[in-house]
């Protein structure tokens, strides 16, 4: 999960530079980028926070952590309850960019239908960042009429008929994303391309992605998967989110860039950019197969 979010989050670094400051300017100030993901009935355990990296140079994620700031997560709907988790940079010094909880802090589990706030502070760096985002309802989901929970990994090929999502309408939702993630390392991977030729042609892995995302509206109950979510031989998750508003903008604006839409992203954060979402899901494996020609 740490993976799929890092990647959705360096998309918004990527984009960061269409916004009206440009980094170009020579007064330009770099911003803060928090990233934090608050999934329904599983305990959060980090948060990622860091400066927009520099326009030349390389980009060493390790130096753009931002050390010393308070950072707490509370409801909204109950300040005073015990639902409240402080967070402290990771000690890692190869992990600077992430928070974490602070030893002896009773986990935070997220739950429908809370209102949760999120604020970052450190008065030498001038950041006072916040945010609020509601938790989405959980739901039921089928699998070419297979309920999730009996869902078998199964060996697929894209030529099989696609795969089928139903699922059960959730509340507090702006939309629903699919996500594809192969779990097959870079360096083993293979195309199901069938005009790829094993041993003949080769990938520049730079340009690799191994993840896809697709947007299903609020209002949607059914989606097939398209077989264009999927590129590579081997294992791959398929994630179904339930997204809460905030969140569902936020990856529609990316998704759209992506497609060759001139926009700028959709980002909830105060006193910075990026994201703090709330979302509900559900998983499930397919094995790829590929076909030859």
């Amino acid at each position: 999960m740490k993976k799929l979010y890092l990647l959705i989050t360096f998309a918004a670094l990527i984009l960061a530079g269409c916004e009206s400051n440009p980094t170009e300017v020579e007064d330009y100030q770099t911003q803060a980028v928090l990233a934090a993901y608050l999934t329904n009935g599983e305990p959060v355990n980090q948060i990622f926070l860091q400066w927009v990296a520099p326009l030349y140079g390389y980009y060493e994620l390790n130096t753009l952590g931002i050390a010393g700031c308070d950072m707490i997560i509370f409801p909204l709907d109950d300040p005073l309850s015990q639902d409240t988790l402080e967070l402290e940079q990771h000690p890692d010094p190869d992990s600077t960019w992430i928070y974490i909880p602070k030893p002896g802090e009773t986990p935070l589990i997220p739950k429908w239908p809370i209102h949760y706030r999120i604020e970052v502070r450190n008065p030498l760096e001038g950041l006072d960042i916040w945010s609020e985002t509601v938790i989405p309802d959980s739901f039921d989901l089928w699998i070419n009429g297979i309920p999730s929970f009996s869902w078998v990994p199964d060996t697929m090929t894209r030529e099989d008929p696609n795969i089928m999502l139903n699922w059960t309408p959730a509340d507090s939702v702006g939309g629903y994303v699919i996500i594809t993630r192969a779990l097959t390392e870079l360096d083993s991977i293979v195309p199901l391309d069938p005009e790829f030729e094993i041993g003949v042609d080769t990938l520049d892995t730079a340009e690799v992605s191994l993840v896809s995302y697709w947007m299903c509206r609020y209002d949607q109950t059914a989606q097939p998967v398209p077989w264009m979510m999927f590129s590579w031989e081997g294992s791959t998750v398929v994630e179904m989110q339930a997204a809460a508003p905030g969140y569902n903008d936020y990856v529609t604006s990316l998704w759209r860039a992506s497609m060759g839409f001139p926009i700028e992203y959709n980002n909830n954060i105060h006193g910075g950019i990026g994201i703090f979402g709330g979302l509900s899901r559900k998983k499930f494996e397919v094995v790829m197969e590929r076909v030859s020609n």
